[in-house]
């Protein structure tokens, strides 16, 4: 950092930060003994099947677990304050996150983007409890998340959109009967017993493992002595 920098109290982007490459082979060795990955929840969130999918992509699913955090924001911030000697943590986003630029420009010092996991969305649907009719003719409370809650942006005046925290989330919410819909995914659909109203589909979708400064320090001091 230089003078002016320290003088006007700014921030600069970390140089220091390892890459997915060189601590691919690291994460398969005895001096990383489990891979915490934090993820937007509750269960059956799209992020939380990201990370597993990419946990069985590289072979590393016997050190996985997985945290479910009720914000993105919250997943980066607490996979740096849980920071554990000889574990790495890694913080999940998704490419569409209505709030990504602000966490990118807020975490400096982490890798946001240290690797990438591409997939199919777990068929994305408008869902309601098994007994209630939907006409979205009338007067109609759905939870959504606010990313994919555009689509239903030609639905109608008489929709009324109930934010939720994620998609798994906002079938917790029409469960309980706080809302008469939701749009959700297949998995969580079926943990809350929910009935399928409409399916918008299974679109490819990008999401992002983030590495913290504490793991990633880890990561590079491991580096240098086997080199």
């Amino acid at each position: 950092m230089n003078a002016a920098s320290v003088e006007l109290g700014l921030p600069t982007f970390s140089d220091s930060l390892i890459s997915f490459n060189s601590a691919n082979n690291l994460f398969r060795s005895a001096y990383v003994t489990r891979l915490n990955h934090y993820v937007l929840g509750p269960k059956g969130s799209n992020i939380s099947q990201a990370a597993n999918g990419w946990s069985t992509k590289n072979g590393l699913t016997e050190k996985e677990n997985i945290i479910f955090c009720e914000t993105p924001e919250e997943a980066v911030t607490r996979s740096e304050s849980e920071y554990k000697h000889g574990e790495v943590n890694l913080a999940w986003t998704c490419a569409v996150y209505f709030r990504e630029h602000e966490l990118f420009f807020s975490n400096h010092d982490h890798s946001l983007f240290f690797d990438q996991y591409k997939m199919k969305l777990d068929n994305m649907q408008l869902a309601c409890k098994p007994e209630k009719k939907i006409s979205l003719e009338v007067a109609t409370a759905i939870a959504s998340h606010p990313s994919p809650s555009v689509l239903l942006r030609k639905a109608g005046t008489h929709i009324s959109i109930i934010d939720a925290s994620s998609n798994s989330d906002a079938a917790r919410l029409c469960a309980e009967g706080n809302v008469d819909a939701c749009i959700t995914t297949e998995s969580a659909r079926k943990i809350h017993g929910l009935k399928t109203v409409h399916e918008f589909g299974s679109p490819e979708m990008l999401f992002f493992a983030s590495l913290p400064p504490s793991s990633s320090e880890y990561l590079r001091g491991l580096s240098y002595e086997f080199r």
